[in-house]
């Protein structure tokens, strides 16, 4: 018999494979847009840590050593040697909002204890 029309089987699992594309494909999204505004985050950080080994300062507990930016909130140096980078509350990605990272200013290697280790670069120590 001739049949002119998809079936309920037929229906649900084009639909099945649908959402789930769909949402492998939000997910990839929403982990670019994490990574392309801690880009952000890893441009300052040179930036600081060449004016910070430039002008010879020391290390301080818990010192603003700058202001922020669109995603930064503020940038401290810390005792450990380390220019920390506090997120923004308002206006960037949940996985990142009010977290920070932390850059040690002579090694350059990057630390953060709150962001997940798959937002980061592969050198970089996430939770």
């Amino acid at each position: 018999m001739y049949q002119k029309a998809f079936t309920l089987i037929e229906g649900l699992i084009v639909t099945i494979i649908v959402a789930i594309l769909a949402t492998m494909a939000f997910m990839s999204y929403q982990g670019y847009i994490v990574r392309s505004q801690l880009a952000d985050v890893f441009q300052q950080a040179g930036v600081y840590r060449s004016h910070f080994i430039a002008s010879d300062q020391q290390c301080d507990a818990g010192r603003q050593i700058g202001g922020g930016s669109q995603y930064i909130e503020k940038v401290i140096i810390n005792a450990a040697c380390r220019i920390e980078f506090k997120m923004r509350q308002q206006g960037v990605d949940a996985a990142i909002r009010g977290k920070s990272i932390a850059f040690d200013v002579y090694s350059g290697k990057c630390y953060s204890t709150n962001i997940q280790q798959r937002y980061l670069p592969n050198d970089c120590q996430g939770q």
